[in-house]
Parts: C-alpha cells; structure tokens; sequence
C-alpha cells in the first residue's frame, strides 16, 4: 500500500485535460453535454448528496483510496487496520464487491457505472455515497443506472470537463482511482493511502 502525495493542484486539471482528450481523440462537447445530462437526471430525483458532505467524509482523515488490481487481496487487511483506527475508505468502482465481500464497507465509491452496478446499489443501500461519473462514453449507462439507485440522497454527480454546481462537481483526475485521490486531496483528507493499485500497465482482476 502507498502513501501518496497530490502535487498537482485542482487548478492545474484543466490543461491536463485539455491535453488528454487531444492526445486520445476524446470530445470535450460530449463530456459536457454527458455532464448535462447527469445533472438533469439528478435533479429530476430530487435528491442529491451535497458537496458539504464530501468534504465531511474525508476532511482531516486519513482516507485509503481502494482500486480493482489483483493486489487489493494482499492489501485488504492494511484497509480493515486503517479504517479501525479512524480512516476511511473510498472505492473505485469495481473494488466495490470485493471490499464488501471482505467486510469492508466504503463510505464513497467512484464510479462511471461501467463495472457490476449491482454491487454499487448494494453498497449504496447500505449507505455507501456513489459519485458518479459522467463523460461522452457512458451516456447510456447514465440513462440507465442514475435514477435507479436506491438511496437518491447518496448519490452525487462528477465531471471532468466542469462542475455544475449543486448536482455535479469536478475535481480532476481521469480515472475512477484517480478520481477519488483528486477529491480526497480537494477536500482536505489528512493523508492518502493507496490500496490496489497496480501500476504496471495490468488490467486488474476487478477492475
């Protein structure tokens, strides 16, 4: 497990961004219209999770930022040790069933709904707030998941190309795992701990 430090500030996303939908041919007119969307479908619920809540989750804590590499197996017990002295633990998309399956319940899960959405409602009925992603390459799984999750109130909105305040935020970060680093190190978390995370190039086993 990793001890990261965020050196890149939230205000330096946005070239980055510009430069990744450049190099990998990425609309940024679908993400915003993607980003749109979701905000619609959020506030057509009703309900949302507030920002304020985010930052209420990880201010001041030491959060451990879950991905979906086959490492997360090793690694799962220094999550459990962490979350027992006070941490808590965020999960990117598809570690979500292992974390749960494990007996750890994580308090925000990143997703952009392309892993086991059915795991991601079981976690959100049992409490868990889901960010969910919105880009130009899920605008059906937006349609099809957002207004179906079963606690509304705990699930919030997240863009790359902007936020759209109170529905959708945007903290940087191109991935669900790196998602999850961004807003953590945005809203203030003491210190952040990698676990799963396979920086090899490996697609992971749940991811």
């Amino acid at each position: 497990m990793l001890l990261v430090v965020v050196l890149v500030p939230f205000e330096a996303w946005k070239p980055k961004y510009n430069k990744i939908c450049l190099e990998m041919g990425y609309s940024q007119t679908r993400d915003r219209a993607a980003a749109q969307l979701l905000a619609m479908l959020l506030q057509a619920r009703g309900e949302w999770f507030p920002e304020s809540g985010l930052a209420k989750i990880v201010r001041g804590r030491v959060v451990v930022v879950a991905g979906g590499s086959a490492s997360l197996e090793e690694e799962v017990w220094m999550v459990k040790d962490l979350l027992a002295s006070g941490g808590v633990c965020l999960a990117a998309d598809g570690a979500t069933g292992f974390l749960l399956d494990n007996g750890v319940h994580p308090e925000l899960v990143v997703t952009d709904l392309d892993g086991p959405v059915d795991r991601l409602f079981e976690a959100n009925s049992l409490g868990s707030v889901i960010l969910v992603h919105a880009h130009g390459d899920n605008v059906g799984l937006l349609l099809e998941h957002v207004q179906s999750f079963p606690v509304a109130r705990f699930v919030v909105g997240s863009a790359q190309s902007g936020a759209l305040p109170p529905w959708v935020v945007c903290y940087g970060g191109f991935t669900d795992g790196d998602r999850a680093v961004f807003l953590a190190a945005h809203l203030g978390a003491k210190k952040i701990f990698l676990a799963g995370m396979d920086f090899s190039g490996l697609t992971g086993a749940w991811s």
